[in-house]
Parts: C-alpha cells; structure tokens; sequence
C-alpha cells in the first residue's frame, strides 16, 4: 500500500499527482456521461510564487505550498479530488458538480487562503490564489477539458471573464 499511494500522491504536498487525477478525471467523466450529473474541474494557481522562492527560498517556498494545500482541503467535500498538477498549480476535481456551483466554492478557498498568511519568523507572507473552472460536457476529452480549465484561470490572473476575451 506504501508504493502504491507513492505512486499517485505528491511526497511534498500529500496531495494527489497528474498520473491519479488523470485517472480520477477519466472515470469521472465517463460517470458523469452515463448519469448526466454535473461535473467541474478547477485550476488553481499560487501568485507571485516565484518571488517568494526568490526572497526567501525554497524552503520557504515548500512550507507555503504545504500551507495553502492544507487550506485548500479545509473547504472540500469527501468525493472532490486536489492534485498538484506542477510547480504550484493544483487541480480540484469536483463531481457532482456544475461551473455555477463551483465558483462559490473557489471564492471561498480564494477567501481563506487570503486571510490565512504563511507564518514566518520575520513576518507572516501573504498569500494570493487565482482559479478558473470549466464544467465538463458529453464526450469532451480530458486534455481538452484542462485546456478550458487552464484557460479560465489565466483570465482570472489577467482580471478578465470569458466574455472579456470573446470565450
């Protein structure tokens, strides 16, 4: 069992990795095709993380990464799945769940990562998150899926809507 959740969790974070999300994004697809329930999946994306690495190192860079991942899963349901899907990007997967509905619930980690600085010895280092979403539809294919998921949240770094940018 070691091995095994060695292979689909990420050692420093705890959270799922690419290789399980990636399995988890095709079955739940394929589940929410047959039942037509709703499903969401959400990016998420550290800001200004590399110049938090710069300032004060990669442990530091580490310890924030742990810290916003234990936030982040204090707002989630049983069935939602987080995995950091690179450097300090992170995928939410949510069943049984709409776009309309998921934001709300992005809001709110946004909020709390916001509110929750990282403690430091000097002083505590803020934190910020952006997160875009995309509902899944009828036979979309899962790299696609990302894609639009990807998409959204660059928006939201940039400040834009999908109406701003003509989606």
């Amino acid at each position: 069992v070691a091995l095994q959740e060695q292979a689909i969790r990420d050692s420093l974070t705890g959270c799922f990795n690419r290789r399980r999300l990636d399995e988890a994004m095709n079955a739940e697809l394929a589940r929410s095709a047959r039942s037509g329930h709703p499903l969401a999946l959400a990016m998420l994306d550290l800001d200004h993380f590399k110049a938090v690495n710069d300032r004060h190192g990669h442990g530091v860079g580490d310890a924030m990464l742990a810290h916003v991942t234990g936030i982040i899963r204090n707002q989630l349901r049983e069935p939602d799945l987080l995995a950091r899907v690179g450097g300090e990007e992170f995928a939410l997967l949510l069943p049984d769940t709409g776009e309309r509905e998921a934001v709300p619930l992005l809001e709110r980690i946004r909020r709390k990562v916001e509110e929750t600085p990282l403690p430091h010895a000097d002083a505590p280092i803020p934190m910020t998150v952006s997160a875009g979403v995309a509902e899944a539809r009828p036979d979309i294919e899962p790299g696609r899926w990302m894609h639009e998921a990807d998409a959204a949240l660059y928006m939201a770094k940039d400040g834009r809507t999908a109406l701003d940018a003509g989606l």
